[in-house]
């Protein structure tokens, strides 16, 4: 994984090759959006599984029907973010910030 290319790419073209990474395609990369500024970016439905989103600011964010399972949301900044049918099965949400997110999932409260 290399955080300086991630960088330099847009965040669509981040999208796809974290696909082509998931698929061990070639030219795939993991995404990597440690620390970025995602605030209210449209990712409804996309697959960010294993995704690195630690530290970042997903303010407002549509993540609704995304799949962000065993993604690193540590530290994120999720408020008022739509996680309306998302799957996060397994991420990592250690210190992230959830104030007045929109839907919930039920996953999110279970002890």
């Amino acid at each position: 994984m290399d955080h300086l290319e991630n960088k330099r790419l847009t965040t669509e073209q981040v999208i796809e090759r974290h696909g082509l990474w998931l698929r061990g395609r070639t030219g795939g990369l993991r995404a990597d959006f440690r620390g970025g500024e995602l605030a209210e970016v449209y990712l409804k439905g996309v697959n960010l599984r294993k995704a690195d989103l630690s530290e970042a600011n997903l303010q407002r964010a549509v993540l609704a029907d995304s799949v962000l399972s065993g993604a690193d949301l540590s530290g994120a900044n999720l408020r008022k973010a739509d996680l309306n049918g998302a799957d996060m099965t397994g991420a990592n949400f250690k210190g992230a910030n959830f104030e007045r997110i929109t839907n919930p999932p039920p996953m999110l409260w279970k002890k």
